[in-house]
């Protein structure tokens, strides 16, 4: 058994992981990212078959606009994609309605409109509440200390925005309004504005392409974010995922990132009340100050 050091270790080479991996690389930490999978990228991949290659997983990615994360992340390491906008993002294809989620608001309300012109009024007080938690959650983030806190400092500032909510919250939406709205299921937000059967199912048709959840299993404000992602741009990458995937790979690799694939972690290294790394399933320890864990909680807790 051999045991190597780094300021942070990496378990899951999946977007969140290696978009995590790359930013601490770029930021001059020694990093690993280890994954049991022979590829990067979670269930953003590629296959080819008989000449044709097709996208596995996410196809069309949101928030590629100006201060969206995917605009972000690639203008901090410095990746140049090419891609097209997407607007509207995609058409959900109902029975009696046919829906286009459109990025630009006027189109969007006209198709609101045309569709649904009784419910209008509860469409758009429902989407002014989303707009709402998604602007006070990036609030939220914005107040938030690095994470994990150091010194009671950090520690304060980190209870009073998750007690208290952002100190520039509006009066609207301060204090509990963001804890309410994770305990909150998405249905029960479009049930009390009034939206019939129809609308619930264009917007639920949404979140099972953005988050792979039906409304019922999706917080109001999961949704409130991930629709607010289709509002700041959709884009098709050329190349597919899977060309962003390697571009991260080769921008975390450049700025000196270990990649271990093929590498299953058999249960995280605890010394003295604190993860201090992880053992391999061949039983490698690999030892770090930090470890980010971009697996499923259930995953993670065995």
């Amino acid at each position: 058994m051999s045991a190597q050091g780094y300021d942070v270790a990496v378990v899951g080479a999946g977007m969140g992981g290696l978009a995590t991996a790359c930013l601490l690389a770029k930021a001059g930490r020694s990093v690993i990212l280890v994954d049991r999978a022979p590829r990067a990228g979670g269930v953003c991949q590629r296959l080819v078959t008989d000449g044709f290659r097709f996208d596995i997983g996410a196809t069309l990615l949101p928030g590629s606009g100006p201060g969206g994360p995917l605009a972000t992340l690639c203008q901090r390491l410095g990746i140049d994609l090419s891609i097209k906008e997407c607007d509207p993002a995609f058409q959900v294809a109902l029975p009696s309605h046919r829906v286009s989620l459109w990025a630009t608001p006027a189109a969007w309300w006209r198709e609101v409109r045309r569709e649904f012109p009784d419910e209008e009024t509860g469409w758009r007080a429902l989407w002014s509440e989303l707009e709402g938690l998604a602007a006070e959650r990036d609030r939220a983030l914005s107040e938030m200390p690095p994470l994990p806190p150091e010194g009671w400092g950090d520690r304060l500032r980190v209870w009073r925005v998750v007690t208290m909510g952002p100190a520039s919250s509006s009066p609207t939406h301060a204090g509990g309004t963001l804890k309410r709205s994770m305990a909150t299921s998405f249905r029960a937000t479009m049930v009390r504005h009034g939206l019939g059967p129809g609308s619930q199912r264009v917007l639920e048709a949404g979140l099972w392409y953005l988050l792979l959840r039906d409304a019922e299993a999706c917080s109001t404000l999961e949704a409130a974010v991930a629709l607010q992602r289709v509002r700041q741009g959709v884009v098709a990458v050329a190349g597919g995922m899977a060309a962003l995937v390697e571009a991260l790979v080769g921008r975390f690799q450049q700025d000196g990132g270990q990649l271990r694939l093929e590498t299953p972690v058999a249960r995280l290294l605890v010394e003295g009340h604190r993860v201090a790394g992880l053992v391999t399933g061949g039983g490698e320890t690999i030892r770090a100050r930090w470890l980010v864990a971009n697996v499923p909680p259930d995953v993670l807790t065995g």
